[in-house]
């Protein structure tokens, strides 16, 4: 009898240790689906983020067009070019696709934004299709080069001075009437 007792304590300690590891892998993968949860909310609040800092970035650069923007409008856009980087990196297939569906949607809302997006792309993640594409995106950059925000806001900046120094010229000629 002291045999078939032993083998049984042996099998109820050999139950109790595989039924303790059960438990502990429970806890454990609720504790990892609980963590990914997590992880996943803070990747989307993070991509909301960048999405409104670069809403907040393109209202900005279309307010200091009407004003006097002289170095405020390299700080803008740098600041826009930073934040288009961090919304790369939140998208898990980045590709010329992606550049054209944020177009499509308004995240993007022009030819300069849309280029300093295709900068971004890795050109091992390029085929030969989408290569063709770039080609013709930047032959059309290259002839619409006065649509660069610098050329844009150059020549709005020589508008507004000049304009400014008319409008000096006709004040003084007012108060020597």
């Amino acid at each position: 009898m002291g045999i078939i007792d032993n083998a049984f304590r042996i099998f109820q300690s050999a139950w109790l240790g595989v039924i303790i590891g059960i438990i502990s892998i429970t806890i454990s993968l609720i504790y990892i689906y609980i963590q990914n949860k997590k992880l996943k909310h803070i990747e989307l609040e993070r991509e909301r983020k960048i999405w409104s800092q670069i809403s907040t970035t393109k209202s900005l650069m279309e307010d200091l067009e009407n004003n006097d923007p002289t170095q405020a409008i390299g700080k803008v856009f740098e600041q826009f070019r930073f934040l288009l980087k961090e919304a790369v990196l939140l998208e898990k297939n980045y590709s010329l696709k992606t550049v054209k569906k944020w177009r499509a949607v308004g995240k993007l809302s022009s030819l300069w934004q849309e280029r300093q997006a295709i900068q971004l792309l890795r050109t091992r993640e390029i085929d030969l299709e989408e290569s063709k594409e770039l080609n013709e995106a930047h032959i059309l950059w290259d002839e619409n080069a006065e649509q660069s925000p610098y050329n844009h806001h150059t020549s709005r900046l020589e508008r507004l001075n000049t304009q400014l120094k008319n409008d000096e010229s006709s004040s003084v000629m007012k108060n020597d009437e």
